[in-house]
C-alpha cells in the first residue's frame, strides 16, 4: 500500500508540474439570490430612511457605493422588526467605499441614515453613500437543487458534540468542524469554506471566488448551525451564525486545482472556532473520511457515512470522469452549497482534499475532492506561507 501511495503522489505531483489537471465543468457555486438594480442617494448631513421591498423575496443584501461618511455619521440596515440590524460608522466595512451589508431575512430591509451632531445643523454637500443595487434571496425552491443519491445520510453537526449520540463515531468531529464556515458570495451565491493554519485563512474552491472584486463581497459566517442534535436547519441560510467578517482578500487562487485561499480582517474574532490542519503526504485508498459541510446553504451537517452503513471512505484517486480530471473520489451525501468543503481524515482530523463537485447519481456515483497534494504543491510554488497549516 505504501509503495502505491508514494507512486501516486509523485504522479499527482508530476501533474502539477505539467499542468496537465483541471477542474471539470460542472464545478459551480450555489445559486441562492439574484442582483437587482436600484438607485438610492442619501445626502450628508440629511436624516433620511428608505425601505427596500422585494415581494417573496428570502433576504435583502444591500450594496453600499461610495461610502463617504463623516465622522459621527451612523447608518443602520434592519429589518422592519429591529430583530435584525446592522450599524455602520466612518469606516464602514473596513474601510472600503463600496461594500456588502449584512443579510437582513425577509421581504424588507430598512436603511437609515443618522448624521452626527456637527453635521445636522450643516448644509448639504453631496452624498454619504448610494445604494444602486440589492441582492435578493431566491425564495425557498427557487434556486437551482440536487437531489441527494439515495438516502440523505447526512446529520447535524450537533450531534458529534461530547456527551451527544454520535460523538463516540468521530470523537472530534464537532470541535473540527467549528472552522467550517458557510459563505455568502455577492449576496447571490453560497459555498463552504474553512480556517485554514492560525493566522486567519480561509480555503475554499476556486469557482466559488473567481477574483478579487468577488472576495471582498464575501460574508463569512461561523457556527451556522442547530443547536440540538434533533434539531433541523433546512432553508436557505437556515440556523444563523455569526458573521465574523463581511469581507475578505485574496491570497492565492487555481482554477486548475479549484482552491483559493483568502485572508479574514486582523477584526475578525476567530479564537472561538480553531483552524484545520492539511496533511502533507495525503490520503490513501480505503481511509475513512468525513465531510462537515453547508449543503444546499443549510446549517452545517455531516456527511460520515454511506447507503449500506458503512462510514465514507476515499475510493479511488482518479483524474479521468465526467465531473473533475483529477482528485480523490468517494461516495458520499453531498449537493449543491458543499463546493469548498475539508475531506477530514477520520483518523487524525487532518485535511486530505478540497471537495470541488459531485458526480451525480449515475452508478457508481463518485464525488470528487481536490487532492490536497496538489494544493500544497501550488502553494508552495507560490511562495505562499499559512503559519500553523500542517
Amino acid at each position: 500500500m505504501r509503495a502505491r501511495t508514494a507512486v501516486t503522489s509523485a504522479l499527482l505531483l508530476a501533474l502539477v508540474v505539467l499542468g496537465l489537471v483541471h477542474a471539470g465543468p460542472s464545478s459551480k457555486p450555489l445559486k441562492v439570490g439574484e442582483k437587482v438594480e436600484t438607485n438610492l442617494v442619501f445626502h450628508r448631513g440629511v436624516e433620511h430612511s428608505e425601505i427596500i421591498t422585494s415581494p417573496e423575496a428570502s433576504f435583502i443584501v444591500v450594496q453600499f457605493s461610495d461610502y463617504k461618511l463623516s465622522q459621527g455619521d451612523l447608518v443602520i440596515v434592519r429589518s422592519p422588526d429591529a430583530k435584525t440590524a446592522f450599524t455602520y460608522g466612518v469606516e464602514g466595512v473596513e474601510r472600503q467605499t463600496n461594500f456588502m451589508a449584512g443579510l437582513v431575512p425577509g421581504q424588507s430591509a430598512v436603511i437609515e441614515y443618522i448624521p452626527g451632531a456637527a453635521r445636522a445643523d450643516a448644509s448639504p454637500s453631496g452624498p454619504a453613500f448610494r445604494i444602486l443595487s440589492y441582492s435578493r434571496g431566491l425564495p425557498e425552491g427557487g434556486a437551482q437543487t440536487e437531489a441527494v443519491c439515495g438516502v440523505d445520510g447526512m446529520v447535524q453537526a450537533k450531534c458529534f458534540a461530547p456527551g451527544q449520540p454520535l460523538a463516540a463515531a468521530r470523537p472530534l468531529a464537532y470541535e473540527r468542524g467549528l472552522a467550517v464556515a458557510r459563505l455568502l458570495v455577492e449576496g447571490s451565491h453560497a459555498c463552504t469554506g474553512w480556517l485554514v493554519g492560525s493566522a486567519g485563512h480561509l480555503m475554499t474552491n476556486a469557482h466559488c471566488v473567481e477574483d478579487e472584486a468577488m472576495a471582498n463581497k464575501m460574508q463569512v459566517e461561523m457556527a451556522a448551525e442547530s443547536g440540538f442534535c434533533g434539531g433541523t436547519c433546512e432553508g436557505w441560510l437556515g440556523c444563523r451564525g455569526q458573521a465574523v467578517a463581511m469581507t475578505t482578500t485574496l491570497v492565492a487562487r487555481n482554477r486548475s486545482h479549484d482552491y483559493a485561499v483568502l485572508k479574514l480582517p486582523e477584526s475578525a474574532d476567530l479564537w472561538p472556532y480553531g483552524y484545520l490542519t492539511l496533511r502533507k503526504s495525503g490520503g490513501f485508498v480505503n481511509e475513512e473520511i468525513y465531510i462537515p459541510n453547508h449543503s444546499k446553504a443549510w446549517g452545517k451537517r455531516v456527511s460520515y457515512i454511506n447507503d449500506d452503513g458503512r462510514y465514507l471512505f476515499i475510493d479511488n484517486f482518479s483524474w479521468a470522469g465526467t465531473c473533475a480530471l483529477n482528485g480523490l473520489r468517494f461516495t458520499g451525501d453531498i449537493v449543491g452549497g458543499a463546493s469548498g468543503s475539508p475531506v477530514l481524515a477520520a483518523s487524525d482530523n487532518r485535511v486530505l482534499g478540497l471537495v470541488s463537485c459531485s458526480g451525480g447519481c449515475e452508478s457508481p456515483h463518485m464525488d470528487v475532492a481536490e487532492d490536497i497534494r496538489l494544493i500544497i504543491a501550488d502553494l508552495e510554488s507560490k511562495g505562499v506561507v499559512i503559519p500553523d497549516a500542517y
